[in-house]
């Protein structure tokens, strides 16, 4: 009897803390939940639009998605890093729409945020409460409510980093669960993870680091490396195309100034509710980061317990003074903005999600410490303490999300409105059936292709800062859209005064189009000699043809043809795909017949026996 209650006690232990997280997840995303089908204010358009664009080379054309005509005259939609259709994300979208299934994304990822915490901070020791305060702490926070607020759905592989994390720290003493921190990583790059996921490779790098110098054994920082080329492996068939696009298209940006101490002390203390307050011409979202006063002193009491702590303090000291930009020539942003990658990040401040990630950490650090306190009024003050961080979080957190439904511009914006006597930004609706997905068509993306401009009154007219999703709908290509990579458009709007058309001959035979699709497009040609066909779409190596070899004209793509009455294809698959796509067969295949291998031998050594 007494090992059935046992039983059942420790049932309980779990199971109502994932409860109350779930519930609180779903309380706190409730303003996304509530408005599904409407459109949203800040970046939601671009990764609506960058979401959609799979979803139609999917389901409306049964093509594996690779390239993206409707951004700009055209680009590589594998090589773009922040193209999330190759993650578990896409299968909700899939299942709900882009518009509800980015938002039911939100809240997914909120409740993993939360539980990985859970699971992280037990791995290490809390219990109780303390336990649920790294929760709260973490996703809670006003970095994660404003990013998500603006529409950083990039930021969505954040709430895996606890888990990734405790991975990393169990495969210390089982390899074998260094293969789950690789697939972790591997999902969130596949996830599109930029500014957030390299910051968090680098908060394991300076952590493990630490953790190796301190215990004398280059183990942690071996299993770091282990960890990344299994990772590099499993992501190689995004990997290798984004790596190829931006050596093509690089991205390098100034490395920018320090941050006055007052100005960046209130990051932490704001208590500010929206997006409309802007700072060094750059929204909130890049800077807020609400703990309050409760946690911030939580977090200062953990550096007194530096020496059980050394490898977290240290790691979290480091991306602190990241954040804080250019402030000395030897400051760490000033050295990673010299390397790979981050020479193109802009601002330092995206940091500040992963430190929330460590405070949070050791603020349960500091309750567990208070809480072993024999005297019961030292429990009972932990106990205010988590209800007070989670009360005040909550209030300041919470309600930036209800922003995400009203027509919020930056002062910027505003600015311009008056000046050019422009209406208020309205929002829209987006019924389900005109999302792509598992249940539903589109038929307006059948029509004919057609590559278009925005004319300056009608941008930002929903809220957001681009205006790209409602064109893609109407199967329309825009050639001035929002990219953060920078590239060369040569594909030319149907307004502009040297367009042709969407695909010519240049001599005096006749092109007609067959068929259109994202990857592919078929032509009937009737030539009386040789010819080239060019097409309205930017030029990319990764495109193939039936004919010829395809080349650059004007920057546009094109080819030579031969005379005669045929059927010619154009079609993209870069190489780095398929490499990609190799590599990541071998080493699944790999991992799995070593698991196997090891579910057998227990099996081979008892029949052995007998």
């Amino acid at each position: 009897m007494s090992l059935v209650l046992k039983g059942h006690q420790k049932r309980y232990q779990w199971v109502l803390p994932v409860l109350l997280l779930l519930v609180l997840s779903l309380v706190f995303c409730l303003p996304l939940l509530t408005n599904l089908y409407s459109s949203s204010s800040g970046d939601w358009d671009y990764f609506m639009f960058l979401y959609e664009v799979p979803s139609i080379t999917f389901f409306e054309y049964q093509q594996f998605p690779l390239w993206n005509p409707y951004c700009g005259g055209g680009l590589s939609l594998i090589g773009n890093p922040q193209a999330g259709h190759l993650s578990p994300i896409f299968l909700i979208t899939s299942l709900f729409g882009v518009v509800a299934g980015l938002k039911i994304a939100v809240w997914l990822h909120t409740f993993i945020g939360l539980w990985g915490m859970w699971l992280l901070s037990g791995h290490l020791g809390m219990a109780g409460s303390a336990r649920l305060a790294t929760s709260f702490v973490f996703m809670f926070s006003g970095a994660w409510a404003l990013h998500i607020a603006a529409g950083h759905i990039v930021w969505l592989p954040a709430t895996l980093l606890p888990l990734f994390f405790l991975t990393f720290l169990k495969g210390l003493s089982n390899k074998w669960w260094l293969c789950t921190a690789a697939a972790i990583e591997s999902i969130m790059f596949y996830e599109g993870g930029t500014y957030v996921f390299a910051f968090s490779l680098v908060f394991v790098c300076i952590y493990a680091s630490v953790y190796s110098l301190e215990n004398k054994t280059f183990q942690p920082v071996m299993a770091f490396v282990m960890v990344n080329l299994l990772a590099a492996a499993l992501s190689a068939p995004k990997l290798l195309p984004v790596v190829e696009l931006l050596q093509s298209h690089p991205r390098p940006t100034s490395v920018g100034s320090s941050i006055p101490l007052d100005i960046y002390f209130s990051f932490f203390i704001d208590r500010f509710k929206g997006l409309e307050r802007s700072l060094n011409n750059t929204g909130w979202w890049a800077f807020g980061s609400y703990l309050g006063i409760v946690v911030i002193s939580l977090y200062l009491f953990s550096l007194t317990l530096f020496k059980s702590n050394k490898a977290l303090i240290l790691s979290s000291m480091f991306l602190l003074l990241l954040s804080m930009g250019n402030f000395g020539t030897f400051s760490p942003w000033n050295i990673l903005h010299e390397l790979p990658v981050f020479s193109g990040f802009k601002v330092p401040t995206r940091v500040l999600l992963v430190f929330c990630f460590t405070v949070a950490l050791l603020v349960g650090r500091s309750l567990t410490h208070l809480k072993r306190e024999s005297h019961a009024r030292s429990r009972l003050l932990v106990g205010i303490l988590v209800i007070f961080i989670l009360c005040d979080l909550f209030s300041v957190s919470a309600p930036i999300l209800g922003n995400v439904s009203k027509s919020l511009t930056t002062p910027y914006w505003h600015d311009i409105r008056s000046e050019q006597n422009l209406e208020e930004p309205k929002l829209y609706k987006i019924p389900p059936e005109t999302s792509s997905g598992l249940w539903q068509s589109i038929p307006s993306v059948h029509q004919p292709f057609t590559q278009v401009s925005i004319p300056f009154s009608q941008r930002n007219v929903h809220g957001a800062w681009s205006n790209q999703y409602l064109p893609l709908l109407q199967n329309k290509g825009v050639v001035d859209a929002y990219e953060t990579i920078p590239f060369q458009r040569y594909a030319a709007a149907s307004t502009d005064d040297e367009y042709i058309a969407e695909y010519y001959l240049t001599g005096d035979g006749s092109v007609s189009l067959k068929k259109w699709s994202p990857n592919k497009l078929v032509f009937h040609i009737d030539s009386k000699s040789e010819d080239r066909l060019v097409i309205n779409q930017n030029y990319d190596k990764g495109w193939r043809a039936s004919h010829g070899v395809l080349t650059s004209h004007k920057g546009l793509l094109s080819v030579g043809l031969p005379p005669g009455d045929y059927e010619f294809i154009v079609y993209y698959l870069p190489t780095s795909f398929l490499i990609g796509l190799v590599v990541f067969i071998i080493t699944l295949s790999v991992i799995l017949l070593s698991f196997a291998a090891m579910r057998v031998r227990p099996g081979e050594s008892k029949s052995s026996a007998h």
